[in-house]
């Protein structure tokens, strides 16, 4: 039998069970949910009133494209990968997602690292066993390391384009993720954090004499998540938690007026508007 994470019984626990009752609330609008914080460049306030809300005011890159107009940038990135997986085009492969890469802002060390990895490897048979991985019904993550499978802030957008239902996990994902489950597990009266609760978090990208540094970190004196550290065996196992929390809370339901097919990353985008700084709490 394969060691590793198991679904099925990730899914049976008491605590993944009321997490996932608790966001489905949120998603649907049923639970009171608002946050808010400053946009360090802009300096705007935003404020957000449900989960609805903060989809209605994404944009990436900030200030530009909307969610509407994302979509279609992510769409065209979601071909070039299923085609050259489908056609076994290494050169098509390593361009798709190189422009990934850049369209999420994530190129500086990872795009340097899969040209060099390309030139000696193959780029497919990297992101078919990722995948394969990822969406296996008990998930290995140790198979995931720089010298392995690769997962990181970068990779993941890769993943979410090529797996169906798959969302991006990164420091705004996380950190928003991780505030909500702050919240249920106040509600709750829990005095601990679950360990199946415990998603890994990451800082924001910023350098480390940052004037005013944005806030990521959800922990607070009863519950303290795990820092990543750029282990990313950790990221792949909280990106699979994270997917399943999700999906699991969506149900057969859409989101926000979007099919179900596609509300996973709508949810997704929901909660990196949120994530964006957890300081005015």
């Amino acid at each position: 039998m394969k060691e590793g994470f198991n679904r099925a019984d990730y899914l049976a626990l008491p605590e993944v069970q009321g997490f996932t009752k608790y966001l489905a609330g949120l998603i649907k609008d049923q639970n009171n949910f608002s946050h808010k914080y400053v946009n360090r460049r802009s300096k705007r306030v935003f404020s957000f009133s449900s989960m609805d809300d903060a989809l209605n005011q994404y944009s990436w890159p900030e200030g530009k494209n909307d969610y509407k107009k994302t979509e279609l940038v992510l769409a065209d990135l979601r071909s070039q990968l299923r085609l050259s997986l489908a056609q076994r085009d290494e050169a098509m492969a390593l361009a798709a997602c190189l422009l990934v890469f850049r369209w999420g802002g994530v190129y500086a060390h990872n795009g340097p690292w899969l040209i060099n990895y390309a030139s000696t490897h193959s780029v497919l048979e990297l992101l078919e066993s990722a995948s394969s991985e990822l969406t296996s019904e008990t998930v290995n993550a140790k198979l995931f390391s720089r010298d392995q499978l690769r997962m990181n802030a970068a990779f993941t957008k890769v993943y979410s384009l090529i797996i169906d239902d798959f969302l991006i996990y990164d420091s705004r994902v996380a950190a928003a993720l991780c505030m909500i489950i702050v919240r249920y597990l106040e509600a709750e009266g829990h005095q601990a954090l679950p360990v199946a609760l415990n998603l890994y978090t990451m800082p924001a990208k910023e350098g480390p004499n940052a004037a005013s540094p944005k806030n990521r970190d959800p922990n607070t004196k009863r519950f303290v998540f795990s820092k990543m550290h750029a282990r990313e065996d950790c990221h792949a196992l909280s990106n699979v938690k994270a997917n399943i929390l999700v999906s699991e809370a969506l149900g057969v339901d859409g989101f926000a007026g979007y099919p179900r097919s596609s509300s996973v990353r709508a949810v997704e985008a929901a909660l990196f508007m949120v994530g964006y700084d957890l300081g005015l709490r």
